[in-house]
């Protein structure tokens, strides 16, 4: 069965990461990918934060928003620590393919000129394939 647009896009932003996604894409096509990746890929979940906490496995407060330029923003990651109650961390290899799975593609596009043009590029590979 053929992925869904927004699942192709969520796997060739995280260079397919887990072990079954692997094989789904060639590296050359992977690699045409990464440079379109922002600094900090924790970046593309600012752009979409309101979606984020709605979810209820997490533990980010409910009204949590972010209104400042995405791409700019360095420490992310201890961002997203600081926004977690005490006692509680972001830590990427536990929390970033659940929160990448939580991604709003379209917020995220509005939010991010590099989160756009990585869209734009995945969306080409996709559909030439």
């Amino acid at each position: 069965m053929p992925l869904q647009k927004e699942e192709a896009l969520k796997i060739f932003f995280f260079k397919s990461s887990s072990q079954n996604d692997e094989n789904l894409f060639s590296a050359g096509e992977i690699m045409r990918m990464e440079g379109f990746v922002i600094r900090e890929c924790e970046a593309c979940f600012l752009a979409s934060i309101e979606k984020i906490v709605r979810d209820k496995n997490n533990k980010f407060p409910q009204d949590l928003i972010y209104t400042k330029d995405v791409e700019s923003k360095r420490g992310v990651k201890e961002w997203l620590s600081n926004q977690l109650p005490s006692g509680y961390s972001y830590k990427p290899t536990v929390d970033q393919a659940r929160l990448t799975n939580l991604i709003d593609i379209r917020a995220a596009q509005q939010k991010s000129r590099s989160f756009r043009r990585l869209c734009l590029t995945g969306e080409q590979i996709v559909k030439n394939r």
